[in-house]
């Protein structure tokens, strides 16, 4: 059943024959009770004092790829981006439900746009993922999961094997792995304390409890909170600073953002306050607390946290266990963009993405005849690519 499961240019350089995601893609082929208390390990990633101020303190190079859809495929921003050995996958959630496909060189090839309430359409998408074992994309709405060939033609349509999913993984074997926020689970008995939960041989397994259970924490719209990598689930959530990592469904360890904590936002002022008070500046410019943005590769991982009211972008070394922090940097690799808007993460290469807007105050710098501005000028692109290669 689960068997369902434009150019292109360089920074440095006029054209861009497909060099950086032929790198990128040779890197990248690269019991059923809970088990929250089985004598896990417990790892901090250690979080700088301070913020880089250079781009090059963290970077080699960094080199754009600009991507162009047809009007009737356009998306307003990208939410989620996989990308395999031949193609690269965007999914739009919010603003305008599609998931485009593209060429490894960002080529446009097709889209799923199938929003509605008929047979092997969507209200609304969740997440999708890439099924290992026969390649399909795997859409998860509200109420059921659709199944799509990669020429965004529909092939199936499932009911959802666990309520309230709201974020999911397909795994190398033919499981998924539901995420079903805490506010939806506590409200079905079924559910019991349960936030995690596995779906395999047709059989839903129950294996995380959630520690935030509290009905007073805001729930906010998460995109990137569960990784799957080297046969390991990774796990977090906003305002939890800790990242839970399963082997099958044992918690084998728990890496924790090693805030101060005097500074670590406390989750019980949601008890006098509502959400509002995370737009006080003044209030929260004493506290720092984790926003998931979580992506891992072999040697580094990535997420992001909110500091002095500023969202900086977490760079942790995994072999050397030292942490980079990046918000607003000086760009000395090419007067570009100051910050990151991290999607996707390959070894030692790193995508951030961009739209053209982004760089409309640009245009005036010393750098104006960049071969990205003069191409943005030039053409209607739909967004940006920035490819950054991470020092070792």
């Amino acid at each position: 059943m689960w068997r369902l499961l434009r150019k292109t240019m360089n920074s440095f350089s006029q054209t861009l024959p497909g060099i950086i995601f032929s790198f990128l893609f040779l890197c990248s082929c690269s019991n059923t009770s809970n088990n929250n208390n089985l004598g896990s390990q417990n790892m901090a990633i250690p979080i700088p004092e301070e913020n880089i101020d250079k781009f090059s303190e963290v970077f080699n190079k960094v080199n754009y790829i600009t991507v162009q859809l047809p009007l009737e495929s356009s998306i307003g921003q990208a939410d989620k981006v996989i990308i395999t050995e031949d193609n690269i996958f965007i999914g739009d959630f919010y603003q305008n439900p599609k998931v485009i496909i593209l060429d490894k060189e960002g080529n446009f090839l097709s889209c799923i746009n199938a929003f509605g309430e008929g047979p092997g359409e969507y209200t609304q998408i969740n997440d999708f993922v890439i099924h290992h074992e026969d390649p399909k994309v795997l859409i998860l709405s509200t109420k059921k999961i659709l199944a799509f060939d990669f020429n965004g033609n529909f092939v199936e349509e499932l009911d959802r094997p666990i309520s309230g999913g709201y974020k999911f993984l397909a795994t190398k074997k033919d499981e998924l792995i539901f995420y079903v926020p805490p506010n939806i689970s506590s409200a079905d008995p079924k559910h019991g304390d349960n936030i995690l939960f596995s779906y395999e041989n047709q059989k839903v397994h129950p294996f995380f409890t959630s520690k935030f259970m509290e009905e007073k924490i805001p729930f906010f719209a998460d995109r990137n909170i569960l990784v799957y990598l080297d046969n390991k689930t990774f796990f977090t959530k906003h305002f939890s600073d800790t990242i839970y990592v399963f082997e099958g469904k044992e918690l084998k360890e728990k890496m924790y953002l090693d805030f101060e904590n005097s500074r670590k936002l406390k989750l019980n002022i949601f008890q006098e306050h509502d959400s509002n008070i995370l737009n006080n500046l003044e209030y929260m410019q004493d506290y720092v607390y984790h926003m998931p943005n979580l992506h891992l590769s072999g040697k580094y991982l990535v997420t992001c946290f909110r500091e002095k009211n500023y969202r900086s972008t977490l760079l942790y070394n995994r072999t050397k266990k030292t942490s980079k922090s990046i918000s607003n940097a000086t760009n000395d690799l090419d007067g570009l963009l100051p910050y990151l808007n991290v999607k996707y993460l390959s070894n030692n290469t790193l995508i951030s993405v961009h739209y053209p807007d982004e760089f409309i105050t640009i245009e005036q710098m010393e750098n104006s005849d960049h071969p990205l501005l003069e191409s943005l000028q030039q053409e209607t692109v739909s967004f940006v690519f920035a490819i950054y290669q991470i020092k070792d």
